[in-house]
């Protein structure tokens, strides 16, 4: 359970993180000005595009998968210690 609030921790400090969100954006406008370039009938190289932005759009999603996995597990462990506390304050 700990393990995953901390990768969601981790995650969220690299969305936060100045530099991997430039890389990012220069990224994203890498690969919109090569869509707009590229001739139609490159075929090989519009699927390359596609799938550049694929993989891109996967990793974030995974970074965002990690962050709401550990929001989750930390709501979960908040809700397991405050029933503890509960309990414990009413002497069981």
């Amino acid at each position: 359970m700990e393990d995953k609030i901390i990768k969601g921790n981790d995650a969220q400090h690299l969305l936060d993180n100045k530099i991997l969100k430039e890389a990012f954006s220069q990224i994203k406008y890498h690969l919109e000005d090569k869509a707009l370039s590229v001739l139609t009938t490159d075929v090989k190289q519009c699927q390359d595009v596609v799938r550049a932005k694929q993989i891109l759009a996967s990793v974030e999603r995974a970074i965002y998968s990690f962050i709401q996995d550990g929001k989750f597990e930390k709501a979960q462990l908040d809700a397991i210690t405050k029933n503890k506390t509960h309990l414990f304050n009413r002497g069981f």
